[in-house]
């Protein structure tokens, strides 16, 4: 099995719940990027989301809620549910080569290139040194709604959570 680390710089203030819940508020969407501006997209989001990813699975799972209830019903709900999309697969440590048709799904699809043959760590990839990078966009999402709780329930009992070095022990 291959891990992917992700370089994460903690700080030493510990925000609560609310806070975290702005911070993912604050993401803007990824859909519809142009390829171009992806890599700095994802180091923005990476920064605006390193709280949450190392949170203990109970404090995620009621800031997530916290956040979808924030979200319900307004226009804001499809760009909350993107991100988390990403965060799951931030938060858990799924194979780089685990195929997303070989894992259940939790809502529809997020179109972008050739659905058969993405990972299921998709918007996401990792490079040869393990670093995990931002590097696609969607066009546009398809079917049912997508269950982010019930997507992070399954990775829990699936997948380990995801190992962080801290950027400071790097340099």
């Amino acid at each position: 099995m291959a891990f992917c680390f992700i370089k994460v710089v903690f700080a030493t203030q510990q925000l609560n719940d609310s806070e975290i819940v702005e911070q993912i508020y604050s993401v803007p969407s990824w859909g519809g990027l142009d390829k171009s501006h992806i890599k700095d997209y994802g180091d923005k989001i990476f920064a605006r989301l390193y709280r949450f990813v190392a949170l203990p699975e109970t404090q995620a799972l009621d800031v997530m809620q916290e956040t979808l209830n924030k979200a319900k019903d307004t226009e804001e709900h499809a760009r909350i549910v993107s991100v988390f999309y990403v965060l799951n697969r931030l938060y858990f440590d799924i194979p780089t080569s685990l195929k997303a048709k070989d894992m259940k799904l939790f809502g529809g699809v997020y179109l972008s290139g050739d659905i058969n043959s993405r990972l299921a760590i998709w918007p996401l990839s990792c490079d040869s040194n393990g670093n995990m990078a931002f590097s696609d966009t969607y066009n546009i999402y398809c079917g049912p709604v997508y269950d982010v709780i019930s997507e992070f329930n399954y990775f829990s009992k699936k997948f380990n959570r995801r190992k962080f070095i801290n950027h400071h022990e790097l340099e």
